[in-house]
Formats: C-alpha cells, sequence, structure tokens
C-alpha cells in the first residue's frame, strides 16, 4: 500500500500543480489559494515523494537479478561520468566567457 500512496501523492502533486497554472481551481467557492505561497511551498515538498517513488520506480522496474547487459555496462560507467565531466564543464565555462567577453559584458 506503500507504494500506490507515494504514486497518489506524486499524481495529487502533479494535478494541484496544473491546475494552479491554469488558475482551474478558481471555481471553488472559499478557495483563496495565494499561488505565490503555494509555488514556494510545492516544491520542497513534492521532492521527497517524488525522490521515493523514483527510487521504487527503479529498485522494482531495474534491479534485476542478474542484471542485464545494459544495466552492468551503466554501472561500470557510472563513475566515469565523474572522472571527465569536468573536462567538458571547463569548456563550456570558457566558451562561455569568450562569449561575454565578445558581448561586451564585463
Amino acid at each position: 500500500w506503500c507504494v500506490w500512496m507515494l504514486r497518489t501523492i506524486v499524481v495529487g502533486f502533479w494535478a494541484f500543480m496544473f491546475c494552479g497554472i491554469g488558475d482551474w481551481l478558481s471555481f471553488i467557492p472559499n478557495f483563496n489559494v495565494h499561488f505565490l505561497t503555494a509555488d514556494n511551498l510545492i516544491p520542497p515538498i513534492y521532492a521527497v515523494p517524488m525522490t521515493l517513488a523514483l527510487i521504487q520506480f527503479f529498485h522494482q522496474y531495474f534491479n534485476g537479478t542478474p542484471p542485464s547487459k545494459i544495466a552492468k555496462n551503466a554501472g561500470a560507467a557510472a563513475y566515469t561520468v565523474y572522472i571527465i565531466h569536468p573536462l567538458i564543464y571547463y569548456v563550456w565555462i570558457i566558451a562561455f566567457i569568450a562569449i561575454l567577453k565578445a558581448a561586451g559584458v564585463t
């Protein structure tokens, strides 16, 4: 039941955010939600059930024994990303700085 509760909470947040963006909750009498406040409160509260739902989803559907060939290769290359990402990151930073200098931004 815990899995379905997580899924229900996440979908409930999606519906609430969708209705809030579309201003569809304004037809409910005496329902005055200040959406600026809701926009500031929803993301941190939403992050917890969404994170738990993703962990559960990947545990249930992608945690096979024995692992598939794709899972083995992805697991073996997981830390390679941490090693090589600074090289790519720094290239983009240098390019962005060059663009800003060309635009005259100091």
